[in-house]
């Protein structure tokens, strides 16, 4: 059969329809969706739902529809709703009767994320699963701050009984526990990782790096009187000014600990700008470019790898600290009858793995398991999964299992498999699409675009076409994803636009603004830019222009006018993002800005942000007095000149000298006083 079939009611081709009807009607089998954005694989795995529920080969009591987010679960389980009442409506016979059964429990069906779903696993079998029967869920937000204390008691711990001598330890390798908070809360999110790399404990020495890197401050040294005053844009010149400096203070910097943070001041790019080094008149044209060459050189050659084995030998140390942390992280949550998203999901597997009489219940219980995202789902969750839907209770390998025909229904987008950093790889993807097509599985690709428009999906196939490299018409090299799949990168279906996407008359396609050359300075072209967009908005919502928002719109040829809210500005950096705000008010267009700074542009603001710059920073004099002139304390410069001219100092924790004249030593008292108090809170509160 072709999988170019004809869409009876719109008279069109849709290339991948047959894809599309075995989703709907083979049910018997179990199947993975290979969907891109855009290609309708939500409203696939609603039509299976109904599909299931009207064919009588599942209950809305055991179907459970797994997705990424709580908002997507909501709106997959509204319109499995609406799909339920038309086929209530339409259907006739025993699938009517069926429909309108599931209608009357559509409480029943489980539709969400993966961690209420595991959640609700434990909560009917409390007792295998080892948690207290009143367990509550613990929030993302709420578990870091859980983490940061578990650490805190953990460090006071150590001040106040260290038998395992882990101060002095800390004290010889240069750590600080205060700097390891924030590691920790990592290394505690990653609990079903069990074993972490070893280590040699060895004190490795850096004498001859020690060496090179005095040499090189030595010479950065003999260019202190010639680098300009004002460095401007330049990163090289500061960094220039400051290490010799830093170097003079060092007690011993053989000493590995002094050492590694020196070479922390070198881990940094530093960028270059050739006019300020020459407009002095003391270097020639390269040499500032010899300068960054020999920058970069030290970084990549010296500071970097001392770096990475002082670090190294740090790591058992810190590692076995984090270790007993974790130890009062685990027991908070348990005394507090508390689960985070990594306690539902192992629970959850290891209830199924070790239970093999809670996995044959639960798998009466939900007998058809659907999962969305497919793409983000990490180990436990495809253990949790497997184990629920294999047709051998009693196997505790989850990559030895085989689906029950039918049970398993899986979407997802290779291509979109970003969440590596939290342990989603794009390898358990293909191992379970592996599980499923070797044992009588169906592997189906949906790429019919309904979201974007004919000369957007051209540029995405053109960019993305299977092949190693190619070039853009910039001649610059843009990678592409391979001619094949592998075990790294899928390969590249290319999307066709499906039928009815797009019609005469609506604002479509890739459009290029050129600015007017009287407006080619940079601030005039934003204005011009904003200005424009703004009208377009207007001239789109006056001009009651439509647009297609769902399949059913596109299937009846119905479509609805556009709302503010169908409008996007996306711009290259936050900077001018109250310019482009600006223009959308002055025409009346509703706006809500994400990132921007605008808010920096209220005076209020201005004058706290002003306050609080100068509080966290003690001895930075002018951040001081910009505070103290500007309209929250409103001291004049006459009365700072007499402060100065007493002898006072301009940081809020001198004292206000004697002999000043009472008004002006009241203003400046009572300013230093709200700083002290300020300083005060800022460091025993959190932010908020």
């Amino acid at each position: 059969m072709s999988n170019r079939v004809v869409d009876e009611k719109n008279k069109d081709v849709l290339a991948d329809a047959e894809a599309r009807e075995q989703i709907r009607t083979v049910l018997d089998r179990n199947m993975l969706v290979e969907a891109a954005a855009g290609t309708g694989k939500t409203t696939g795995m609603m039509e299976r739902m109904v599909a299931l529920i009207v064919s009588g080969r599942c209950r809305t009591g055991t179907l459970a529809a797994v997705t990424f987010t709580r908002k997507a679960a909501a709106e997959l389980r509204s319109r499995f709703q609406v799909a339920l009442e038309k086929a209530a409506a339409e259907a006739t016979g025993e699938e009517k009767k069926n429909a309108q059964r599931a209608l009357s429990q559509i409480d029943r069906a489980f539709i969400g994320t993966i961690h209420s779903f595991c959640a609700r696993l434990l909560r009917e079998r409390p007792v295998e699963a080892g948690v207290n029967l009143e367990f509550s869920e613990i929030e993302e937000e709420d578990d870091m701050i859980l983490r940061s204390e578990a650490w805190q008691l953990y460090v006071a711990g150590l001040i106040a009984d260290d038998p395992g001598g882990v101060m002095p330890e800390f004290e010889r390798l240069g750590l600080n526990p205060d700097e390891l908070e924030s590691a920790f809360i990592k290394f505690a999110g990653y609990p079903d990782v069990c074993e972490w790399p070893d280590v040699c404990e060895t004190k490795p020495s850096f004498s001859g790096e020690a060496g090179e890197a005095g040499r090189y401050a030595g010479k950065m040294n003999t260019y202190k009187k010639k680098l300009p005053r004002d460095a401007e844009k330049d990163k090289l010149i500061p960094k220039y000014k400051r290490i010799p400096r830093v170097v003079s203070h060092l007690s011993d910097i053989e000493d590995p600990r002094e050492l590694y943070y020196l070479m922390l001041m070198f881990d940094t790019s530093a960028g270059i700008v050739q006019r300020v080094w020459t407009e002095t008149g003391n270097f020639q044209k390269d040499d500032a470019g010899r300068e960054k060459e020999r920058w970069d050189a030290f970084r990549e050659e010296t500071a970097r790898p001392v770096i990475g084995a002082w670090r190294e030998a740090r790591y058992p140390a810190v590692l076995k600290a984090f270790r007993k942390a974790k130890e009062i992280y685990d027991r908070m949550r348990f005394d507090r009858g508390v689960l985070n998203f990594a306690d539902l999901l192992m629970k959850a597997a290891a209830l199924l793995r070790e239970n093999p009489h809670a996995r044959k219940y639960f798998q009466g219980r939900f007998t058809h398991l659907l999962v969305d995202e497919f793409q983000d789902t990490d180990p436990i969750q495809a253990e949790v999964m497997l184990l629920l839907t294999s047709s051998d209770p009693e196997e505790t390998g989850y990559m030895n299992c085989v689906p029950k025909p039918g049970s398993l229904f899986v979407v997802g987008d290779p291509k979109q498999s970003i969440y590596r950093f939290r342990r989603a790889d794009i390898e358990i993807y293909n191992e379970v699409k592996r599980i499923i097509e070797e044992t009588g599985g169906l592997i189906v690709q949906l790429y019919s675009n309904f979201r974007s428009t004919g000369e957007v999906i051209s540029w995405v196939n053109d960019v993305f076409t299977p092949e190693d490299e190619g070039e853009d018409n910039a001649g610059k090299v843009m990678l592409k994803f391979p001619g094949k799949p592998s075990a790294q990168s899928p390969s590249y279906i290319p999307l066709e636009k499906a039928p009815g996407a797009e019609e005469k008359g609506d604002l479509h396609g890739l459009y290029q603004l050129v600015i007017p050359e009287e407006n080619g300075k940079r601030e005039s072209a934003v204005e011009y830019e904003a200005d424009l967009i703004a009208r377009t908005v207007c001239a789109a919502i006056d001009s009651r222009m439509t647009v297609t928002r769902t399949m059913r719109e596109l299937e009846s040829g119905v479509k609805t006018e556009l709302d503010y809210s169908d409008f996007l500005v996306i711009t290259r950096n936050k900077k001018d993002l109250a310019c482009y705000s600006a223009k959308l008010d002055a025409l009346g267009i509703p706006n809500q800005v994400t990132g921007g700074s605008s808010l920096s542009d209220i005076p209020e603001l201005k004058l706290l942000y002003r306050f609080l710059e100068a509080v966290l920073k003690p001895d930075d004099p002018v951040a001081l007095v910009a505070s103290l002139r500007g309209e929250l304390f409103g001291v004049s410069d006459a009365c700072l000149y007499e402060y100065k001219k007493a002898g006072g100092l301009f940081t809020y924790r001198a004292t206000v000298p004697e002999g000043l004249d009472p008004d002006c030593a009241d203003a400046v008292g009572d300013a230093f006083n709200l700083f002290i108090k300020a300083s005060r809170v800022l460091t025993r509160l959190p932010a908020a």
